[in-house]
């Protein structure tokens, strides 16, 4: 699209990368601190070394930068740019304690995903994941199939069983170990 508004207001001269200074929203500053989301919150061009610059009938430099600023919405809309930062990477790992027979977990027509479709479902409700007391977890990464997220994920936003998986792993859910002793007293 830039390029696009160069030729609106560009007669002859070639801009270049050189020419172009993007910012964005964590360049600086505390943002810079954690990786996440980040959006481009300036475009600017300038003329320095365009050879052969000419500008189409009443137009200047002033016209291009105020074109790739009234882009910036639709180019951040359509756009998702991930900051790893030192290059780490979020994956959630669900700890599903009861089987799909206890939770079954359906999509029915319409693409939605539930567990226990009908009427009765808040009844039947188990709970698919979750973290037992008195349980000892071992979860052992057997592959990555894509990279995770930037920042921690919430929760709460999404489905518990994404249809695309990221990492795989198992989870070994392995029970206490009992000590037993005699005392006399």
């Amino acid at each position: 699209y830039f390029q696009t508004i160069i030729s609106t207001y560009v007669k002859n001269g070639t801009f270049t990368e050189d020419n172009v200074t993007v910012t964005l929203s964590n360049a600086t500053g505390a943002a810079q601190a954690n990786g996440g989301y980040t959006t481009v919150t300036g475009v600017v061009m300038d003329a320095d070394n365009v050879a052969d610059l000419e500008y189409q009938d009443g137009k200047t430099l002033v016209d291009i930068n105020a074109a790739a600023a009234a882009y910036l919405s639709t180019l951040n809309d359509m756009l998702t740019i991930s900051y790893y930062k030192g290059g780490v990477a979020y994956y959630p790992v669900l700890i599903k304690h009861f089987g799909d027979t206890e939770t079954p977990w359906t999509m029915p027509d319409g693409g939605v995903l539930e567990s226990y479709p009908g009427t009765d479902a808040a009844n039947n409700w188990l709970g698919r994941y979750g973290v037992l007391r008195n349980t000892w977890y071992t979860v052992n990464v057997t592959g990555l199939k894509n990279i995770g997220f930037c920042e921690v994920p919430d929760a709460g936003t999404r489905y518990d069983d994404p249809l695309n998986q990221y990492i795989a792993v198992e989870i070994h859910i392995l029970p206490w170990a009992t000590r037993s002793q005699d005392v006399d007293l």
